[in-house]
């Protein structure tokens, strides 16, 4: 199934969070094959917010699609009819299962430029996104030469996590992205990083690699590292990139701009060798639920 992103002024998007609007009314309708709407919050929020599922769509005259929907249509009646004015067709989406994104991302994360008038389609990347056993994933696929590189015995420490889990994403049966998480307690041995981390309950980015551009891949790993993260009651994600002074490296640089703009922030080094990246997800939850 497809995905479509809509344009969506900022005071329907929050009636659509607080469950006081269902429907999102539109002019024309989207192929049959749609059932996810990613919402684009126009100015001037100019974010992408949140997604909701597409439940079913109405398609019938003005009058009778009021009929249908004006209990959660969160509008009145003078802006809907003055919406359909001199039209003989309505189209409502009834929207089911609507979440609102932690941490809003750019039109960029999908690979789009300027705000679509209307709405624009998406193909659905995160049903390729796929959770797997090490022992699952090819290790001799050249995706990981990188990181032989800049690990010394990689294909080791890979091999001894064979029954733990990784996301990762393929395009064209091509391994193009991966992920592994580490959940650390309060007492882990922090003593390689400095500044010297506090103790307390983190998520750790243990190996994290996008080689696909212009899609969306990279940011919807980082949030389903910061979900994660959330659910196991972690107060901190961080992540180590390694050889400080490989500083012209693409690769890394599209990583860094990457965890910099999800709201990560350079802490510091480990073992003078590594950067040390950090997101603060208390003041992330605090911002996001403030009033």
């Amino acid at each position: 199934m497809r995905q479509i992103l809509l344009s969506i002024k900022p005071e329907f998007v929050e009636k659509i969070f607080s469950g006081e609007k269902e429907f999102e009314f539109r002019k024309n309708r989207c192929k049959s094959d749609v059932n996810k709407m990613i919402i684009y919050s126009t100015a001037p929020i100019k974010k992408v917010v949140g997604t909701a599922d597409i439940e079913y769509i109405i398609e019938d005259t003005p009058s009778k699609v009021w009929e249908q929907t004006q209990s959660k249509s969160g509008i009145n009646r003078d802006f809907f009819d003055s919406y359909y004015a001199g039209c003989t067709k309505s189209v409502a989406y009834k929207l089911t299962t609507v979440k609102k994104y932690i941490q809003p991302k750019d039109l960029s994360d999908f690979g789009i430029s300027v705000p679509p008038q209307s709405f624009v389609y998406l193909p659905n990347h995160n049903a390729k996104i796929i959770k797997k056993k090490f022992k699952q994933i090819d290790l001799q696929d050249t995706f990981f030469d990188s990181l032989r590189n800049d690990y010394d015995d990689f294909d080791i420490w890979f091999n001894t996590k064979n029954d733990e889990y990784a996301y990762v994403y393929y395009s064209d049966n091509s391994l193009k992205a991966f992920l592994y998480l580490k959940p650390e307690n309060q007492d882990e041995d922090y003593s390689d990083i400095q500044p010297m981390f506090l103790p307390k309950k983190r998520l750790k980015i243990g190996t994290f690699k996008v080689i696909i551009r212009g899609l969306n891949i990279g940011t919807e790993f980082l949030q389903i590292t910061l979900n994660t993260a959330i659910d196991i009651n972690a107060e901190e994600i961080y992540c180590t990139i390694p050889d400080l002074s490989d500083t012209n490296n693409p690769d890394k640089k599209a990583l860094i701009k990457l965890l910099k703009r999800f709201g990560f922030y350079l802490w510091g080094t480990k073992n003078n060798s590594e950067s040390v990246y950090v997101y603060n997800i208390t003041k992330t939850i605090h911002r996001n639920h403030k009033r």
